[in-house]
């Protein structure tokens, strides 16, 4: 699954959780989740609450 995050200024818990059950499911189904277009405050808290190993980014 590719989710194109170019337009997302910023994350909150709720969305951070929203992309972590996404990435279980997508594992189970033999899948990975891909993020583009991350900003530099979004990946800031993915390393914050590090979950950046968990997405493949570009």
């Amino acid at each position: 699954m590719i989710l194109d995050l170019s337009g997302v200024p910023y994350i909150d818990s709720t969305a951070l959780g929203a992309l972590v059950a996404a990435n279980v499911s997508c594992q189970k189904a033999g899948r990975r989740v891909v993020l583009s277009g991350v900003s530099e405050r979004v990946s800031r808290m993915f390393k914050i609450t590090n979950v950046e190993s968990l997405f493949l980014t570009f």
